[in-house]
């Protein structure tokens, strides 16, 4: 990571470090180079999720360990050249709990401590992307103005501060741990998981929330451009097509009574 990975993104850094950090020990232990074979790496490989993001990151994580193990001449052969990444499987389509999935996530969320409440309500609220989340601090909040930064892991257009409510800034400020979130991006993944198991609500993911961010502001009344530059994206297309989508059941007399003055009234 030193040595190699010095002209890379924060981000991209950040994806090596935990393959290298929290995958590899717990499957390789104490294994030496020469033991590997390249029936035991795609066991590796295979262990992950094939539609995750993090089958990705440990495929390009082995392959550049791999090959410069061979350059640095600590092995025999390439064995990166062995590597199959496993195959993805058809993705459920991503979309926006309705009101009444909102409702039974929430309540199942009580039953949770702090940082897990926090994260939640963070990603319903502020619509950010799970690393997004994950990097707020206090220190991102421009108390005078009522806004928060968010720093952004995609485009330019993802940096951005963003004008939240009173409320929520209030909510925030309820946790003073520091760092703010204490835990591993993919350990709220997991939790999401199992809160959505609790509430009865299928094929769901942590990013779900992220639609659900976008399309309750939709019943809010924000106008659309509004809506692109509170979630980062590059594009309004982007905002309208993939992040909104329609829910019977959501009203914004329904949004106020669920989520008090969390949201910012436009």
């Amino acid at each position: 990571l030193k040595t190699y990975k010095l002209g890379k993104s924060e981000s991209t850094k950040n994806n090596y470090n935990s393959i290298i950090r929290l995958h590899m020990p717990k499957f390789f232990k104490d294994m030496k180079l020469r033991q590997l074979t390249p029936a035991i790496l795609q066991e590796f490989l295979n262990e992950f999720d094939p539609n995750s993001r993090v089958v990705d990151y440990a495929y390009l994580t082995l392959r550049q360990c791999l090959k410069q193990a061979y350059i640095n001449n600590k092995t025999a052969r390439n064995l990166a050249e062995t590597l199959i990444k496993p195959r993805k499987t058809k993705r459920h389509r991503k979309t926006a709990l309705s009101l009444g999935q909102q409702e039974r996530f929430l309540e199942v969320l009580k039953d949770y401590d702090e940082d897990v409440q926090h994260f939640m309500i963070f990603s319903i609220i502020a619509g950010t992307r799970r690393q997004e989340t994950c990097t707020f601090d206090l220190s991102d909040i421009d108390d005078k103005n009522k806004k928060i930064y968010i720093h952004g892991t995609k485009t330019e257009s993802s940096e951005r501060k963003i004008k939240f409510s009173q409320s929520f800034i209030d909510f925030l400020k309820l946790k003073t741990t520091k760092p703010y979130f204490t835990r591993q991006p993919h350990y709220y993944s997991d939790m999401a998981q199992e809160i959505y198991k609790k509430a009865k609500i299928n094929d769901k993911t942590l990013h779900d929330l992220r639609h659900t961010c976008s399309t309750n502001l939709h019943y809010l009344g924000w106008p659309d451009k509004e809506r692109q530059v509170y979630l980062g994206h590059a594009s309004i297309v982007m905002t309208n097509d993939i992040y909104t989508n329609l829910q019977d059941d959501i009203t914004k007399d329904g949004l106020i009574k669920l989520y008090n003055n969390l949201y910012l009234q436009f």
